[in-house]
């Protein structure tokens, strides 16, 4: 699958244009990390970071990008992979309470529904549980 028609599907879906948060391309990337990154992203046309190969066998959604979940992937990926991702860093925020959970359960409650869209619409895509970041789930990862 082109990785220009899932950030396609994903940029109509989530209306990047129009909800683009400029702190993202301010915020978000180290220096080194802002010069690989696709002009379009830094224009908040996309919400797509890095396309470096073009074509991509699986999509893995992940709320956080932890080097724990980062090992996961890279061990389970079976060829090109891309990552959608809540937060493009990895960032070990506190647990805030938000609607009866914290705010990583939150997340990981939207970020699950991700995978289960791009499943919908013909796209290979697994959620990537964080057990580091979970309190609430014991465990290996698992990769669904």
């Amino acid at each position: 699958m082109k990785t220009s028609a899932i950030a396609g599907l994903l940029d109509r879906e989530f209306r990047i244009e129009a909800t683009a948060d400029p702190g993202m391309t301010k915020h978000a990337l180290t220096e080194y990390g802002r010069a690989f990154v696709l002009p379009a992203f830094h224009e908040r046309k996309t919400g797509l970071m890095f396309d470096f190969t073009k074509s991509v066998n699986i999509t893995y959604c992940v709320t956080f990008t932890t080097s724990e979940t980062l090992t996961e992937i890279l061990k389970a990926a079976d060829g090109p992979t891309l990552i959608f991702t809540h937060h493009p860093f990895d960032c070990h925020e506190d647990n805030v309470n938000l609607i009866g959970g914290t705010h990583y359960n939150t997340e990981k409650w939207a970020v699950r529904d991700v995978a289960r869209f791009l499943n919908q619409n013909g796209i290979p895509a697994r959620f990537v549980e964080d057990p580091v970041l979970s309190k609430y789930e014991e465990g290996n990862f698992r990769i669904r």
